[in-house]
C-alpha cells in the first residue's frame, strides 16, 4: 500500500473533542497500539480505515501486519482537512514520535 499509516490508541479516540464524530463503524485496528489511519504520498491529512460495513476494513486489515476488525461506537477524531483526511492536530507529538520509529 502506498503511503504511511500511525495507529491511535482506542482509548484516546473515544475522548470526546470538537469537530468530527464518526459513529458506529467497524475499524482497522492492531491489538496493542489502536486503530489505523492512512496517509497517502502528499496528503496532508489521515484518513480513517474504518467504514459502517465490516468487509471494506476487513479486507483493508489485510494491508498492516497484525491487524484485525473491530466494532467502535464513537470515535471523536477532531477537525476535517479538506485535503481528504482529519488533521489529528489533538495528537501531532505522538504522530511525529510514530513516523520516526517508522522511518
Amino acid at each position: 500500500m502506498n503511503g504511511r499509516y500511525i495507529t491511535v490508541p482506542r482509548s484516546v479516540i473515544a475522548t470526546p473533542r470538537e469537530g468530527d464524530v464518526m459513529l458506529a463503524r467497524w475499524w482497522c485496528h492492531i491489538p496493542g497500539e489502536g486503530l489505523i489511519f492512512w496517509q497517502g504520498h502528499g496528503m496532508r491529512g489521515w484518513t480513517p480505515q474504518c467504514n459502517k460495513n465490516r468487509k471494506l476494513p476487513e479486507r483493508l486489515a489485510e494491508n498492516y501486519p497484525g491487524a484485525e476488525t473491530i466494532y467502535v461506537p464513537a470515535a471523536y477524531l477532531g477537525g476535517w482537512n479538506d485535503d481528504c483526511g482529519h488533521t489529528l492536530g489533538w495528537y501531532r507529538e505522538e504522530i511525529a514520535k510514530q513516523l520516526v520509529v517508522a522511518s
